[in-house]
């Protein structure tokens, strides 16, 4: 195995709030995406994707973790993130949250649990979830009708209509997670995987691997061709709500709409 390229980006210009992560050893290589807080619950001065990241980073990089399969991974960076809040009064909400995908060498296989991406040889599986859809929908009506009435681009910078309006949304798609089913999603959360959830994608000697957090909006096969494609895209819309819909935009003082992570495998 062998790193090609790889980054870790946040959407502010601060690294600290960035709520992605990446962790390589010589046996594979792992990224994670810390879910956005639905909550107003910080962790020890970060928010709980941060956390979440931080926690999952920690035991991707324990020995314990090196042999196991695609199950045992996971249920055991599940156990690792229940144990980090065991003895606290949550609300669903506050719970720390992270996709992870993985390309494990000794086993060949790309797994993921969650809506982190890869690009296998060119073949992309995205694992977005039907509900984010459902979602930047209704964010993308929203923000077009608040035009129709006057608001002006830069209010909308300012404050995001949409994105309040789905914020309901955004907390009922809580009782789906790890759910099979139509608006069923996988997310690592501390209350159990569901092991049929998980994808595993077989990976050949000489394959070219890519993972990648959903800050990256079009998955090509360099960094450099993402990094163009994402700017683009937000010259175009940085919105997010047209000719890339998500369930939020690019702040104005943000350098994007999400924190993003790339790493190039050479198998």
């Amino acid at each position: 195995m062998k790193i090609a390229e790889w980054v870790v980006q946040g959407k502010q210009s601060d690294p600290l709030l960035c709520e992605d992560a990446l962790v390589l050893r010589p046996q594979f290589a792992a990224v994670i995406d810390g879910v956005t807080s639905k909550g107003g619950r910080l962790w020890q001065g970060r928010s709980s994707g941060r956390y979440a990241s931080e926690c999952l980073a920690r035991a991707l990089n324990s020995e314990e973790a090196a042999g196991m399969n695609s199950v045992q991974l996971f249920a055991y960076l599940d156990r690792c993130l229940r144990e980090s809040w065991m003895g606290k009064t949550l609300e669903t909400q506050e719970l720390p949250r992270a996709s992870v995908i993985v390309y494990n060498e000794r086993f060949r296989q790309v797994w993921s649990y969650g809506d982190c991406q890869c690009l296998i040889n060119d073949v992309l599986h995205s694992h977005s979830k039907p509900v984010d859809h459902l979602a930047a929908d209704l964010r993308a009506f929203v923000l077009e009708y608040e035009r129709l009435q006057g608001k002006t681009e830069e209010a909308l910078f300012a404050e995001d209509p949409g994105r309040a309006a789905i914020g309901p949304l955004l907390r009922m798609q809580l009782a789906f997670e790890n759910h099979p089913g139509p608006w069923g999603y996988p997310v690592l959360n501390g209350q159990g995987i569901c092991p049929e959830m998980i994808a595993v994608y077989p990976v050949q000697p000489g394959d070219e691997v890519i993972l990648a957090s959903d800050g990256y909006p079009m998955l090509m096969n360099t960094l450099e061709k993402s990094e163009q494609a994402l700017a683009r895209l937000l010259q175009e819309d940085p919105h997010c709500c047209r000719t890339n819909r998500s369930t939020k935009g690019k702040a104005a003082a943000a350098v994007s709409y999400d924190d993003r992570c790339y790493c190039r495998v050479l198998a």
